[in-house]
């Protein structure tokens, strides 16, 4: 026990140390102006070790207005308003709450919300594509979940460990205007198909 402890203890103080590094990230002009800080990733538990499923999506929707708040202060909001934002919602429904809770490390490519939730240009790919990487071999999951199309290439191009693997799936905001629940529905059934081989 304390062994696991001590490496979920290691993980922890590397993920708070990427968080800080990625909060203080200036690299892309257009995208600093409309972000008060970036936001990072969303994890529930301090036992990091557990952390078997990473999803990752392109960057953060603006569905409110961030209030001016300390940077401390701003990670806490953050989470919060994640859980019940569409995203969140949407992996509540597919997950459920315990394992979103204890089982989960949710990132984007890019960090920060891009104007009116316009695509990404290359470079603000590329800007964030060493923090993802390190946010990766830090939690070493078992499972990589990305969500659209800029997640599935820009994972291609991360060096990753042999025991992780990769599925990729449509965005839920792609469902929004294409009108296919058949779709829909298959691609809800293999993910949960994959959650129950391994938490059940």
């Amino acid at each position: 026990m304390d062994k696991k402890r001590n490496r979920s203890w290691w993980y922890l103080m590397n993920i708070e140390e990427i968080e800080s590094n990625i909060l203080k990230c200036k690299k892309c002009i257009r995208l600093c102006n409309i972000n008060p800080y970036p936001m990072p990733h969303i994890y529930y538990t301090k036992n990091l070790i557990d952390l078997k499923i990473m999803c990752i999506a392109r960057n953060p929707g603006l569905e409110n207005k961030i209030p001016i708040m300390p940077e401390n202060e701003f990670i806490q909001y953050y989470k919060d308003k994640w859980y019940e934002c569409k995203i969140g919602l949407y992996f509540r429904d597919l997950f459920g709450d315990k394992i979103i809770k204890n089982n989960i490390f949710f990132t984007n490519i890019c960090k920060c919300s891009s104007p009116n939730n316009l695509p990404l240009i290359e470079l603000e790919k590329i800007n964030c594509l060493e923090y993802l990487q390190e946010q990766i071999n830090t939690i070493n999951p078992e499972y990589i979940f990305t969500f659209g199309n800029d997640a599935k290439e820009q994972i291609k191009k991360i060096l990753l460990r042999e025991n992780i693997k990769v599925y990729n799936f449509y965005h839920p905001s792609y469902f929004s205007y294409k009108n296919d629940n058949i779709l829909k529905e298959n691609q809800k059934q293999k993910i949960k198909d994959l959650i129950n081989e391994e938490f059940i």
